[in-house]
């Protein structure tokens, strides 16, 4: 009887396995599908920023869903998802992402830290050149804590669960109102996943 629940446990994870694996394609396909639009915008920005990092981004902010796919738009207008197309979004976030870019670059700090950067906002690049010129989990997470989550209104430090493959080795916790620290780490890995997948097609 043990046997057969083992068996039986073991095929419901293979085959969620299968699934999870087919879906990730499937999404990875759909990311990379804008890569002729990120390819335009970087050209119109002059920008050298690697066409596959931009997508790793559309991969972590909206798996390619919806209209405003980099979630750009709150950076221009102030509000959530009012631009109304992929190409703006991209355009626009292109546009953000190159300039953190090339501020942190003034400034001598690490290639992630304007990745994170995309998460918290600009001032994030002034306190990592402040704090050792090297973004890393637990600067963001007290980048998150003490600043952004109390400039939103969290004083108390209040958390709320959040789990990813990063997160589950690191707390499983977001601030509320403090934006996402394991931004990041996160945009590391799907770039990992979209190389992959490339390499594989």
């Amino acid at each position: 009887m043990i046997k057969r629940i083992f068996s039986l446990l073991l095929l419901s994870f293979l085959f969620l396995g299968i699934w999870k694996g087919w879906q990730t394609v499937q999404t990875v396909a759909k990311v990379s599908s804008y890569q002729p639009l990120v390819e335009e915008a970087l050209k119109k920005e002059h920008s050298t920023l690697d066409s596959d990092l931009i997508l790793a981004i559309i991969y972590t902010e909206t798996k390619g869903q919806g209209q405003d796919i980099m979630q750009a738009s709150e950076s221009l207008t102030g509000e959530v998802d009012s631009l109304t197309n992929p190409q703006e979004s991209i355009e626009h976030g292109v546009k953000t992402l190159n300039r953190y870019y090339l501020y942190s670059q003034s400034l001598g700090v690490d290639e992630w830290t304007f990745v994170q950067a995309y998460n918290f906002g600009q001032a994030y690049i002034d306190y990592v050149a402040e704090n050792g010129q090297k973004t890393s989990l637990d600067l963001a997470q007290v980048y998150s804590r003490d600043i952004v989550a109390p400039s939103l209104g969290n004083h108390s430090g209040e958390t709320y669960a959040y789990w990813t493959p990063i997160s589950i080795f690191h707390g499983h916790e977001l601030y509320r109102n403090g934006g996402n620290y394991f931004y990041a780490n996160q945009v590391r890995l799907n770039l990992d996943l979209i190389r992959f997948f490339k390499r594989l097609t």
